[in-house]
């Protein structure tokens, strides 16, 4: 991503998620002086969060977030009134008629032509996630811009770009083969279709192939946990703050994380709940809101039961 302007204070950023948080920031009308001192502060506090952030998913948009709503109360921040707004975006679900489940990032299209042999899904554009229903009979293949990837029960997602084909297995093993007119018939699973159409015999757990649509050598790898997860962080459910009270934060947390504690706000304590929270957030990430509010407002979080009551530090 480019820099947010010419500034040379925005001209390096840490990570793709400061890019974006603070790109996000510069669309939203705060003035130059704000994102100046957003981004002299990110590059500070971004190399000893950096393990952090791997494992909460917060990393520096919520840094950013926080020291936006920081710095609002001592600069004019926006050019123009701003709404309060708060949304929710998730990945999109297919079931295929086998039990199989697509999960579709943004503006990516699937097809499935299914046969007594063989269950073949092309990936027309975009991003996808596979979780294959397990049939040894019958193997899954997966048709993304010339490249095959097969398998029978595992998950793994592929990206299919103008640079090539992306894919990324994050549970049992999948073979990569060439795309030939034998490829789709009754070979047997995680095996060559044909002599010579392998690219990657075996690719597990973990595992990254990279294979580029021109002359360019043939990526094979394993990544570690923290950067699965990272690439893969468009599957978890996504919350977007705009000036959010965080009464309104806490709903919509409890509403979509999929957790079985629940976070309510201390009644002793009123104020808490017009905190105003702008940024983006993993649905799930509790423990990283938590960590935000700690870090730079001051809240504490004491679990009760089922409940984690939010309270101001005393």
């Amino acid at each position: 991503m480019k820099p947010a302007d010419s500034d040379p204070a925005l001209s390096s950023s840490e990570t793709p998620e400061t890019d974006r948080a603070l790109q996000w920031l510069k669309t939203s009308h705060a003035q130059s002086d704000l994102l100046t001192a957003v981004s002299a502060k990110i590059r500070a506090r971004t190399r000893w969060r950096r393990s952090l952030c791997a494992a909460s998913g917060i990393g520096a948009v919520m840094i950013a977030v926080a020291l936006w709503v920081q710095l609002k109360s001592t600069t004019d921040s926006f050019s123009e009134p701003q709404k309060r707004t708060a949304t929710f975006t998730a990945p999109q679900h297919q079931l295929l008629p086998d039990g199989s489940v697509v999960e579709l990032n943004a503006g990516a299209e699937v097809a499935h032509a299914f046969t007594e042999s063989v269950r073949q899904v092309t990936l027309i554009r975009g991003e996808a996630h596979f979780r294959v229903a397990k049939n040894p009979l019958r193997p899954f293949v997966v048709n993304a811009g010339g490249v095959l990837v097969r398998a029978v029960g595992t998950a793994f997602s592929v990206n299919v770009d103008a640079g090539g084909v992306e894919v990324l297995v994050t549970e049992g093993k999948v073979a990569v083969e060439k795309n030939n007119a034998s490829a789709l018939g009754n070979s047997p699973p995680l095996l060559p279709a044909a002599p010579n159409s392998t690219l990657v015999p075996l690719l597990s757990a973990g595992g990254r192939a990279l294979i580029p649509s021109r002359e360019a050598p043939l990526e094979v790898g394993t990544l570690p946990v923290a950067e699965l997860n990272k690439r893969l962080a468009w599957r978890v459910p996504q919350l977007e703050f705009s000036r959010t009270p965080l009464a309104e934060v806490v709903e919509l947390v409890n509403t979509h994380s999929g957790k079985a504690l629940q976070l309510s706000l201390d009644p002793a304590d009123p104020e808490l709940a017009d905190i105003q929270l702008s940024g983006f957030l993993g649905a799930d990430n509790i423990d990283g809101l938590i960590r935000l509010l700690q870090t730079n407002f001051a809240v504490q979080a004491d679990i009760t039961g089922e409940a984690i009551i939010l309270r101001k530090r005393r």
